[in-house]
Protein backbone atom coordinates (compact mmCIF):
# COMPACT_ATOMS: atom_id res chain seq x y z
CA UNK A 1 0.00 0.00 0.00
CA UNK A 2 2.44 2.74 0.89
CA UNK A 3 4.39 1.73 -2.77
CA UNK A 4 1.32 2.61 -4.59
CA UNK A 5 1.03 5.82 -2.75
CA UNK A 6 4.94 6.40 -2.95
CA UNK A 7 4.49 5.90 -6.77
CA UNK A 8 1.87 8.27 -7.59
CA UNK A 9 3.51 10.99 -4.97
CA UNK A 10 6.56 10.92 -7.14
CA UNK A 11 4.56 10.50 -10.56
CA UNK A 12 2.47 13.33 -9.98
CA UNK A 13 -0.53 10.74 -11.20
CA UNK A 14 -3.72 10.66 -9.45
CA UNK A 15 -5.68 8.16 -8.51
CA UNK A 16 -9.12 7.87 -10.36
CA UNK A 17 -12.30 6.03 -10.64
CA UNK A 18 -13.60 4.73 -14.16
CA UNK A 19 -15.06 6.18 -16.32
CA UNK A 20 -11.87 8.14 -17.18
CA UNK A 21 -12.55 10.30 -20.22
CA UNK A 22 -9.64 9.82 -22.64
CA UNK A 23 -9.77 12.31 -25.66
CA UNK A 24 -13.41 13.16 -24.59
CA UNK A 25 -14.36 9.53 -24.42
CA UNK A 26 -15.09 7.85 -21.37
CA UNK A 27 -13.37 4.57 -21.33
CA UNK A 28 -16.16 1.97 -20.74
CA UNK A 29 -16.68 -1.59 -21.82
CA UNK A 30 -20.13 -2.38 -22.03
CA UNK A 31 -23.39 -0.49 -21.61
CA UNK A 32 -22.99 3.50 -22.04
CA UNK A 33 -25.03 5.09 -18.55
CA UNK A 34 -27.43 7.52 -19.07
CA UNK A 35 -25.13 9.95 -17.16
CA UNK A 36 -22.18 9.73 -20.41
CA UNK A 37 -25.10 10.00 -22.83
CA UNK A 38 -26.21 13.01 -21.49
CA UNK A 39 -23.10 14.55 -21.53
CA UNK A 40 -23.00 14.05 -25.47
CA UNK A 41 -26.58 15.22 -25.68
CA UNK A 42 -25.04 18.60 -23.37
CA UNK A 43 -22.46 19.11 -25.83
CA UNK A 44 -24.66 19.54 -28.82
CA UNK A 45 -26.62 21.55 -27.67
CA UNK A 46 -24.09 23.99 -26.23
CA UNK A 47 -22.34 24.12 -30.27
CA UNK A 48 -26.29 25.09 -31.16
CA UNK A 49 -26.16 27.53 -28.21
CA UNK A 50 -22.71 28.96 -29.74
CA UNK A 51 -24.14 29.36 -32.93
CA UNK A 52 -27.46 31.07 -32.59
CA UNK A 53 -25.89 34.33 -31.71
CA UNK A 54 -25.06 34.23 -34.97
CA UNK A 55 -26.62 35.82 -38.01
CA UNK A 56 -26.52 32.14 -40.29
CA UNK A 57 -28.77 31.34 -43.31
CA UNK A 58 -30.58 28.04 -43.35
CA UNK A 59 -27.89 26.60 -46.12
CA UNK A 60 -24.85 27.74 -42.81
CA UNK A 61 -26.98 26.27 -40.54
CA UNK A 62 -27.73 23.01 -42.33
CA UNK A 63 -23.57 22.68 -43.38
CA UNK A 64 -23.21 23.22 -39.68
CA UNK A 65 -25.38 20.50 -38.78
CA UNK A 66 -24.44 18.00 -41.16
CA UNK A 67 -20.52 18.70 -40.92
CA UNK A 68 -20.43 19.12 -37.07
CA UNK A 69 -23.16 17.60 -35.19
CA UNK A 70 -23.89 14.73 -37.00
CA UNK A 71 -20.55 13.97 -37.16
CA UNK A 72 -20.16 14.25 -33.63
CA UNK A 73 -22.96 12.12 -33.30
CA UNK A 74 -21.56 8.76 -35.71
CA UNK A 75 -18.11 9.76 -33.85
CA UNK A 76 -19.86 8.69 -30.16
CA UNK A 77 -22.17 5.88 -32.29
CA UNK A 78 -19.04 4.23 -34.14
CA UNK A 79 -17.35 3.86 -30.16
CA UNK A 80 -20.80 2.94 -28.33
CA UNK A 81 -23.77 1.48 -29.02
CA UNK A 82 -26.31 4.76 -28.21
CA UNK A 83 -29.47 3.89 -26.98
CA UNK A 84 -32.35 5.24 -29.56
CA UNK A 85 -33.92 7.95 -27.46
CA UNK A 86 -30.55 9.67 -26.95
CA UNK A 87 -30.68 9.52 -31.03
CA UNK A 88 -33.79 10.54 -30.90
CA UNK A 89 -33.13 14.26 -28.75
CA UNK A 90 -29.99 14.56 -30.84
CA UNK A 91 -32.27 14.80 -33.77
CA UNK A 92 -34.81 16.83 -32.30
CA UNK A 93 -32.81 19.54 -31.30
CA UNK A 94 -31.25 19.37 -34.38
CA UNK A 95 -34.32 20.04 -35.86
CA UNK A 96 -35.01 22.58 -33.83
CA UNK A 97 -32.05 24.83 -34.78
CA UNK A 98 -32.68 24.45 -38.36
Amino acid sequence: MQFKQKALQLSGFAKEILPVRYLGMPLISGKLPSNETDKLVALIMKKIHSWRSKKLSYAGRLQLVTSVLMGTLQYWMQIFILPKRVIKQVQLVCSHFL
